[in-house]
């Protein structure tokens, strides 16, 4: 079976609604107590990224199947999100 795949639609890329989500919060939670410049922020966010436990990243993966089936069926319209 084949599923035609619809034109980018934030609810079907994992990053745009889960895991992203997830890296703000955390990045967040380490905000430094003092003024960090740019160079350091962004290291910091990919430290957070890339520490994400594999499993959310996966579970988030696996639910872009049926979520893209769920916008195809709703005719590229917004989705209610989990």
């Amino acid at each position: 079976m084949t599923v035609d795949w619809p034109h980018y639609s934030p609810d079907i890329m994992p990053l745009d609604y889960s895991i992203w989500d997830l890296v703000e919060k955390a990045v967040l939670d380490k905000c430094p107590k003092k003024v960090e410049t740019v160079e350091a922020y962004k290291a910091r966010l990919r430290r957070t990224a890339l520490a994400m436990p594999k499993k959310t990243v996966s579970k988030a993966v696996r639910a872009m199947v049926p979520r893209m089936r769920a916008v195809v069926k709703a005719k590229g319209q917004a989705i209610s999100r989990d």
